[in-house]
């Protein structure tokens, strides 16, 4: 075997040498990342509304169109149609998309839990995802979710760092999930006051009409709630709620979830909205497309006793985040990030 030796004489011939290398490597990626995309085909099944809602199905379609330019693909290996609501409608549309022979087929919202336990076993081939839900214990569905408890920590800090009255509320359905979010939330507040009250609502099936929020809220402010985390995502009522009874003499804040909350984007939104937890939908349609291009899926462990698999974001991967608006909440900054610091390191009480 015989050994050529060579000295680079100087720093730009090093350089230049570098440069063709870079050069010839990305030549050979870029062709084999087309021709491994020839044959990807992604289908989107959005929620009611579709494009154009100003919340899940918007940030869904931003995150299309980033891969679509980031992994060449072209207008004809995406399909994207939305349902009407109901539950024969979602599994009418997720059949026809298997059907149809997509290589991933992602599900937009939980509200398409029920008809993708129904459909993807018949379809034990094709890889479905679903962003928003940790509750389809299927081995070919992807559950995309996000930790919300998290930002239930952020949202308490802030309240309680926010509140002038010493009394903070909770607005949520009665899931496990904002039993959760309750218990982060209480923490939260703890963690900056014992003595702040947190003043819980837990919607039950019975009472979360949509003629049950106002009154619920006005009991809320009426004993000098002035912070309001709320959960709620079924309707806006929890913010015109706060709008109607915000006034100079009693203000009223309210703390959301975005993008799944589309509401807090309504013009007149801003005067009472002090922050958002933040869940990046975008984000993680790019990583199912980017997955399903290189011939995986995200498969992590979500609940091994039930068989639910998927990954859930969080502050520590930037999937989440925490978005502060009012004066309030920009003032309450440096507790807030000294709070991410401790939920990033483990080391809150969730």
């Amino acid at each position: 075997m015989h050994w050529v030796l060579f000295r680079v004489r100087n720093n730009r011939t090093l350089l230049a040498l570098v440069s063709a290398l870079a050069t010839a490597l990305s030549l050979v990626a870029a062709t084999s990342a087309r021709a491994d995309n020839s044959n990807i085909r992604i289908a989107i099944a959005y929620d009611i509304g579709g494009r154009g809602d100003n919340g899940v199905n918007d940030a869904v379609s931003a995150g299309i169109t980033t891969a679509m330019n980031r992994f060449n693909l072209s207008p004809l290996q995406i399909r994207e149609i939305t349902t009407l609501g109901t539950e024969s409608d979602r599994e009418a549309r997720l059949i026809f998309l298997a059907k149809a022979g997509y290589n991933l087929i992602i599900a937009v919202g939980n509200g398409y839990e029920t008809a993708l336990k129904a459909v993807a076993p018949t379809y034990a081939s094709i890889q479905f995802a679903i962003i928003g839900s940790a509750n389809v214990p299927l081995i070919n569905v992807t559950n995309i979710d996000f930790a919300e408890n998290q930002g239930a920590y952020l949202a308490g800090v802030l309240a309680a760092k926010s509140s002038a009255s010493g009394k903070v509320g909770f607005i949520g359905d009665a899931s496990p999930t904002n039993a959760q979010n309750l218990k982060a939330f209480t923490s939260g507040v703890a963690s900056v006051s014992k003595k702040v009250v947190v003043s819980p609502t837990l919607l039950t099936a019975q009472s979360n009409s949509v003629a049950a929020i106002r009154p619920i809220v006005t009991k809320m402010v009426a004993a000098k709630v002035d912070q309001l985390f709320s959960v709620w995502n079924s309707t806006g009522d929890v913010l015109t709620s706060a709008l109607a009874l915000n006034t100079t003499k009693h203000p009223v804040q309210l703390i959301g979830l975005s993008p799944v909350q589309y509401f807090l984007r309504a013009p007149n939104a801003h005067t009472v909205v002090a922050a958002a937890i933040t869940e990046d939908y975008a984000r993680a349609t790019i990583d199912l497309i980017f997955a399903a291009i290189r011939g995986n899926t995200l498969s992590d462990i979500l609940d091994s006793s039930a068989g639910v698999y998927g990954h859930r974001y969080s502050l520590s991967d930037g999937g989440m985040g925490f978005a502060m608006y009012s004066r309030s909440a920009v003032a309450a900054r440096p507790a807030i990030v000294s709070a991410e610091s401790l939920l990033r390191a483990g080391k809150a009480k969730l």
